[in-house]
């Protein structure tokens, strides 16, 4: 019988589940006292960074191998930058869509802006966490994790099923990150599973989040009645530039023991005990989307405070 080299199925969902469970509750306790910056970075290397190392050390896996570590060609990484901000285009008017849909369908959000921290520290790591350290930590665990758990039912479609998690795991940060999300999480899979590089999905990944910082002011409380004429045509020229550049990138010279990845365990995919745990986080995750919706529609009472928001980008 072959030795496990690399993370199962039911591995992964019980980790997602444990992650979505732990940063909601983790988030409401740490933030107020850490702020935004501060709890950020506890869940990037605590919550999604730690379990991806320790399963990897207990197990003797290969760091390199299983979750991609490894090189590309610079054209790759660069493409793979202009992915990022191309998509990002999209995935924010979508969004901005999305939620002027709630705000008029449901209710708006209630947020009390003064009592966000904006001190420089707070700063400077919300900056830090988002360019790098969301890149870095949550790449491993989307792409090298759960997109390499999920080779065992097929290599093929695994980015699609890693993408589709990631978006559900942004409802955290409010129902209409979700489609936004899951575009983003499809592009930045497709690269990994293109190049077989981690590392063309951490540089997408900052390149994404970097554009959110640029453009996050001009964003502000805009509705699809205030988007200026040269956003509207930046998300459509997005989308088909992101079509473009992901059709140029090269896959890399892959030496057999990539095929290895995803055959160790090839009954796998019948084990409904393996999905039990990715059912229950998805009813968590379905769960947290459907209170906002109560507090948008006024059925729930919650202080209004901006400093409950998770951000667990």
């Amino acid at each position: 019988m072959r030795k496990q080299v690399s993370p199962s199925i039911r591995q992964a969902n019980i980790i997602y589940l444990l992650l979505v469970i732990i940063i909601t509750i983790g988030s409401a306790i740490l933030q107020p006292i850490l702020g935004l910056g501060g709890n950020l970075w506890v869940n990037e290397l605590i919550y999604l960074l730690l379990p991806v190392a320790v399963l990897c050390k207990l197990n003797g896996w290969s760091f390199r191998e299983t979750y991609r570590y490894k090189s590309t060609s610079k054209s790759n990484i660069g493409l793979g930058i202009l992915s990022g901000i191309s998509i990002w285009f999209f995935a924010a008017y979508i969004s901005i869509i999305i939620t002027t849909g709630l705000d008029k369908g449901v209710g708006k959000l209630s947020v009390d802006l003064s009592k966000i921290s904006t001190t420089p520290l707070q700063g400077i790591l919300m900056l830090i966490g988002m360019v790098i350290l969301a890149p870095l930590c949550e790449e491993l665990f989307f792409r090298g994790f759960v997109q390499r758990a999920y080779e065992s039912c097929s290599k093929k479609y695994s980015f699609i099923i890693a993408g589709v998690l990631f978006g559900l795991f942004h409802v955290l940060n409010g129902v209409s990150s979700i489609f936004s999300a899951t575009i983003m999480g499809l592009v930045l899979g497709y690269l990994v599973y293109r190049t077989d590089s981690i590392f063309t999905s951490m540089s997408a990944h900052a390149a994404m989040n970097f554009s959110a910082i640029v453009f996050s002011s001009a964003l502000t409380s805009m509705d699809i009645t205030k988007i200026p004429i040269w956003f509207h045509i930046a998300a459509f020229v997005g989308i088909c530039l992101c079509v473009y550049l992901l059709r140029r990138v090269r896959r890399n010279n892959i030496k057999g023991t990539d095929i290895y990845f995803g055959e160790y365990l090839p009954n796998e995919r019948k084990k409904g005990n393996a999905y039990i745990a990715l059912a229950i986080a998805i009813l968590f995750l379905f769960a947290m989307g459907s209170f906002e919706l109560l507090i948008r529609s006024g059925s729930i009472s919650v202080p209004t405070s901006a400093e409950t928001k998770i951000d667990s980008k």
